[in-house]
């Protein structure tokens, strides 16, 4: 039950209910004699669980690189109902049936990738105690291709570039180029909890990024992110968020 985004591995207090999560996947064309196919993937995941009365775990969803604020749990609608035990307004609570499905798949052939996923979170959400509840349907979906300009096979896995950097010797590892559309769009029944102003609506992102491949177990990343907000802000919308982010990571 660790909520969209977030973590938990322990029962909540004084409740045992368990999340069911599965994942199917398949490669119906593998090891078929038909090249081009032979790296698509299909796959669909879930899961299930219906909390009572529990605290939001992620009081606040955030965008990936810049960390904006997408949605906040704590600031509800200025209307919001009193709790007469701390005299103040109700905190939101997952209250609730509450499942995901993600339809998933990718496809790579020679230097060539592509990715595509489509995902609906859907959970009831109180925030009078439990009296009154809305049903919210969030959804999301990404598509980012993908091409490695020094040849080597592309793979959902780590690239594997053939030699890997020495410029002594005139080796320079593998390099690839990425680009990302993805968007988000919070359901509408959201706002009949939550302050507008202090969560979005939507947001569309576009990303292109460069990894470079030094090894098998190093490689440099840089990425520059675009995202446009609907709404979030008291003028309306929120200013577009615009960032650059690059990490060297080693891996095992």
């Amino acid at each position: 039950g660790g909520g969209d985004n977030g973590t938990n591995d322990a029962d909540k207090e004084n409740e045992d209910n368990k999340e069911v999560v599965g994942r199917l996947w398949l490669h119906p064309f593998q090891n078929q004699g038909i090249d081009a196919l032979e790296g698509l993937g299909v796959g669909i995941a879930g899961s299930w669980e219906a909390p009572n009365k529990n605290a939001i775990a992620v009081k606040a969803l955030k965008s990936a690189l810049g960390q904006n604020t997408l949605v906040d749990y704590t600031k509800v609608m200025a209307t919001a109902p009193i709790d007469s035990k701390t005299n103040l307004p109700f905190a939101v609570q997952a209250h609730g049936e509450h499942y995901r499905i993600y339809p998933q798949a990718y496809w790579y052939y020679g230097p060539y990738g592509l990715l595509g996923e489509y995902v609906v979170s859907s959970q009831k959400l109180t925030g009078d105690g439990g009296k009154t509840a809305i049903q919210q349907s969030n959804t999301a979906w990404q598509i980012q291709a993908s091409y490695i300009l020094t040849g080597e096979d592309n793979t959902f896995q780590s690239i594997q570039p053939r030699t890997s950097f020495d410029p002594l010797n005139g080796t320079w590892g593998a390099l690839q180029i990425a680009g990302r559309w993805s968007a988000l769009s919070i359901d509408k029944e959201t706002f009949k909890l939550l302050d507008p102003q202090a969560s979005i609506a939507g947001a569309r992102s576009w990303t292109v990024g460069v990894n470079w491949f030094l090894s098998q177990n190093m490689r440099l990343v840089a990425d520059y992110e675009n995202t446009h907000f609907d709404g979030g802000a008291a003028s309306g919308n929120r200013p577009t968020e615009k960032t650059f982010a690059n990490r060297l990571q080693l891996v095992f």
